[in-house]
């Protein structure tokens, strides 16, 4: 399962969700936000934030989690 923190709330994103798992057998576990609200809940969490993904309506906010040191490196 792939946790995602989501403020798109699009029709078509149920689509690449829906055709993700179809492809990979991997679900999508979408928990749905504000951008303001997903990024203070992901900088509560921590290091322990089940968040796999972070998914916003502008690349700005993005930048903000960047600055404040979000994300983390996968291998």
């Amino acid at each position: 399962m792939v946790n995602l923190y989501s403020a798109r709330h699009y029709n078509t994103d149920e689509a690449l969700y829906s055709n993700f798992t179809k492809a990979t057998g991997i679900k999508v576990n979408r928990i749905d936000g504000g951008e303001d609200a997903l990024l203070t809940r992901i900088k509560a969490e921590g290091a322990n934030s089940p968040a796999d993904v972070f998914l916003t309506v502008d690349a700005g906010r993005l930048w903000i989690a960047e600055q404040e040191g979000v994300f983390a490196p996968i291998q």
